[in-house]
């Protein structure tokens, strides 16, 4: 006869405890690496690009030196 403890580690601690050390090994190793993030006013080191495939793209001069397009989209 099984009793209410074995019943509970069985079906409760034993699941619990598998998925709390799956959940730490993929955690664990993203929280350990500090990583560069860009924060607004730093400088940008980087050349500008545009990605449109593997040809070069012509981008007219007046969206170039404007501050119009960004996310909104208004060219």
């Amino acid at each position: 006869m099984v009793t209410i403890f074995e019943t509970v580690l069985i079906y409760a601690v034993a699941p619990g405890a598998f998925m709390g050390v799956i959940g730490l090994l993929t955690v664990a190793p993203s929280r350990a690496k500090a990583k560069a993030t860009y924060k607004p006013g730093d400088p940008w080191d980087y050349s500008d690009r545009f990605y449109a495939g593997p040809s070069a793209i012509a981008v007219p001069a007046h969206v170039l030196n404007s501050q119009l397009g960004g996310a909104r989209g208004e060219w």
